[in-house]
């Protein structure tokens, strides 16, 4: 994480190959902590533009951590939350809402609704249907599932 934040991003990408390495080697290829790998090789990767290759290793941590978590897990939110926002940076608009959507019931359910993780994916999706003229949604998304209006003059939420 420290490379990471402070955009040596070679140098955490290797750091994380090595701990994703030894982790596979000592824990198997299909527990979490290898999907935890996977993840922290694919932010680098967004944070350096890669996003194709980013979305590959998402993808493999979205999947190991369904089989090895369940689809239910607060671990499979979040990486949909991850891969959805690569998506949204590429233009896949549409996909990246399911994706959002998907996770929010997951982490929702399991974290409460106030959870910043929950509050992260919420903002994130309310932005994206802000964007898209979902009006009604994003005030519906922005307020916890209760909206208030379906009209944008008198939207009565605001994403922060």
């Amino acid at each position: 994480g420290v490379f990471k934040n402070q955009e040596k991003y070679d140098d955490a990408k290797t750091l994380f190959e090595i701990a994703l390495n030894i982790r596979r080697k000592s824990l198997g290829e299909d527990h979490p902590d290898v999907a935890s790998s996977l993840n922290n090789i694919a932010g680098v990767l967004k944070n350096q533009g890669q996003y194709d290759a980013a979305e590959s290793y998402y993808k493999s941590a979205l999947e190991k951590r369904k089989k090895s978590l369940g689809e239910n897990h607060p671990d499979v939110g979040s990486s949909l939350h991850n891969l959805a926002v690569l998506l949204d940076l590429k233009g896949k608009h549409d996909e990246a809402m399911q994706l959002y959507i998907r996770s929010h019931e997951i982490r929702s359910k399991s974290l409460g609704k106030d959870h910043p993780g929950v509050t992260r994916t919420r903002r994130n999706l309310a932005r994206l249907f802000w964007q898209q003229g979902g009006y009604y949604n994003f005030c519906r998304v922005s307020v916890g599932g209760s909206a208030r209006t379906s009209s944008q003059d008198n939207c009565a939420c605001s994403i922060s």
